[in-house]
């Protein structure tokens, strides 16, 4: 419910008021003013109040570098403000700031100007979307962990969100890196990196690492190796020793047609 409230002063301590409700936001209403005493009328007081605009409501789109809305009711421009960083925007019915810093938070206010008189139509404080990170992965521990790690972002970010086959760490800025165990080597991860800053970034940065591969290859390259000394020492052995196929097959051979005790 919008109200206006008029109030009028009659003496050194006497006021009245009236109070009106059931109005729109950001609307203009004129009014005229008149006393009334033993029957006669003064002249009419004109002039005019803006109703205020609840800004909360309005559907704002937020990214790391804008912030946009469509707002309902009379304003004349407004204003983004951080610190000495100062955006205006000059629509009448869409607000518009760009450019402006990722993760920052910004107090927006709305005026309407005329007839020299200023109406501060509403305040809004608004968080923007932290900047995105760009993040990748290093090997680490013989590919039993992985050393992750993101370049600073250009904005302001208070914690990093790392996930990685299905459990999220937390790095607090400014940070820049997280060695994470407990894997296998030689195998690929789906990682996601995701900025925060009260709220978090609009797009997480997704890619694939690969786990240290070399000790897995090493141990396989050794199984070879040591497979293929077995095999030349066999094939070594017959050579030298051809004898030792024709022994055991005249012994066997041998052994089916001599008696045991001959055999003995």
């Amino acid at each position: 419910m919008v109200v206006c409230q008029i109030v009028c002063q009659t003496g050194p301590q006497i006021q009245s008021k009236k109070v009106v409700t059931s109005l729109h936001p950001g609307t203009q209403y004129d009014f005229n003013l008149t006393t009334v005493f033993a029957g006669l009328r003064s002249t009419p007081y004109t002039n005019f109040t803006v109703t205020a605009i609840n800004c909360a409501s309005a559907d704002w789109k937020v990214t790391n570098s804008s912030i946009k809305a469509k707002i309902e009711g009379l304003f004349s421009n407004g204003s983004a403000y951080n610190g000495s960083n100062v955006h205006v925007s000059d629509g009448r019915e869409n607000v518009s700031f760009t450019g402006l810093y990722p993760g920052a938070t910004y107090n927006i206010s709305l005026v309407y100007e005329k007839s020299s008189r200023v109406f501060l139509q509403c305040e809004h404080k608004l968080t923007i979307l932290p900047p995105n990170l760009n993040a990748h992965c290093e090997y680490w521990a013989a590919g039993y962990s992985v050393l992750i790690k993101w370049t600073v972002p250009e904005g302001e970010w208070t914690n990093a969100e790392v996930n990685v086959a299905g459990k999220t760490h937390t790095v607090a800025s400014p940070e820049t890196e997280i060695i994470i165990d407990g894997f296998q080597p030689a195998k690929k991860y789906k990682v996601s990196v995701t900025s925060l800053s009260g709220v978090r970034s609009s797009e997480p940065h997704v890619f694939y690492c690969q786990t240290d591969p070399r000790g897995v290859i090493a141990g396989s390259v050794f199984g070879v190796l040591l497979f293929g000394l077995l095999v030349a020492l066999v094939v070594l052995i017959f050579l030298k020793r051809p004898d030792i196929i024709s022994r055991k097959k005249s012994s066997f051979m041998g052994g089916s047609k001599v008696p045991n005790t001959q055999s003995k």
